[in-house]
């Protein structure tokens, strides 16, 4: 119960809402469809973004936000995300992601 707290902000910053007002630069702002059809570098450069958006909120937050998960299970969630959600934004399936992780902490 001592997480819940944690869990309602997470919910806030990650919800569509919340980013409603934020540009998503690079690979992050385009479409799953786009994801699952890219290929090579340019597959590379989504998993990139993710990695360091990632990152970027796990130093925000001074918080492992993936739960200590290796970037190869990370990347095999977002594939699958993305192959369900194809409208859905890479930015959306990464932020999916870490809801889904922290849901029970």
């Amino acid at each position: 119960m001592k997480h819940a707290p944690l869990a309602l902000i997470l919910t806030f910053l990650l919800t569509p809402a919340a980013h409603a007002a934020v540009n998503i630069y690079g690979p992050g702002g385009m479409s799953c469809a786009k994801y699952n059809q890219s290929t090579g570098a340019d597959k590379d450069a989504f998993k990139y973004w993710g990695q360091g958006y990632i990152s970027g909120l796990n130093a925000m937050k001074n918080f492992d936000m993936t739960r200590g998960k290796d970037p190869a299970t990370v990347l095999a969630w977002i594939d699958a995300y993305c192959v369900k959600n194809p409208a859905s934004s890479y930015n959306g399936a990464v932020d999916s992601l870490i809801l889904d992780i922290n849901a029970n902490r």
